[in-house]
């Protein structure tokens, strides 16, 4: 398994591109360097078998739109979608960023675990706190935790839908992994 990265002019937000021998690959969290993302796929002639988002602020979900109608599949949390299609939800307003708002292809159910994407087994953990949906995902030993826990912090609680205690519970949840041995990939 290979792990690229591309980190996103808007914010320093990390897309990562997860791929195999087989040629598929995953993207976590398209932010808004979509002329990068889709010249690394074209370039390395990958198959993308999912888009895979941690959380639905706009600097995760930047270049899903153009994504989705390249025929890749867009996974969020049930808890996250309205932020998708929602500038003000999904701060973008806020923060005077305009980007290509969408409907999510595929929701990952509060308490789903798994998903098989391709010949990838993706595992599921859902950690609210920073956002109500927030996920992170597990492939092989490496974890994706979006902005829920970063390498020396964890991502802010005080916009729509945080909550400090959730967070809190769901930052030590991935510290457990970890302390495991889990390889950390943070959103920033």
């Amino acid at each position: 398994m290979l792990i690229d990265c591309v980190v996103n002019d808007m914010l320093g937000e990390k897309t990562y591109i997860v791929s195999n021998e087989l040629k598929e690959a995953l993207i976590i969290d398209p932010g808004s360097n979509y002329d990068d993302i889709y010249g690394y796929i074209m370039g390395n002639k990958l198959d993308v078998v999912g888009v895979l988002i941690t959380h639905a602020h706009f600097d995760h979900i930047a270049s899903c739109g153009k994504l989705q109608k390249l025929g890749y599949k867009i996974y969020v949390s049930e808890l996250d979608a309205e932020k998708c299609s929602n500038a003000d939800k999904c701060l973008a307003n806020g923060c005077g960023v305009v980007i290509d708002m969408f409907v999510p292809d595929c929701l990952i159910i509060n308490g789903q675990n798994l998903l098989k994407l391709g010949s990838f087994e993706v595992k599921i953990k859902h950690v609210p706190g920073h956002s109500a949906g927030g996920l992170a995902y597990i492939i092989g030993d490496d974890l994706f935790s979006g902005d829920t826990l970063f390498e020396n912090g964890y991502g802010r609680y005080d916009f729509y839908d945080g909550d400090f205690n959730e967070l809190m519970k769901s930052v030590k949840s991935l510290l457990l992994l970890v302390n495991q041995g889990y390889k950390l990939h943070c959103g920033h």
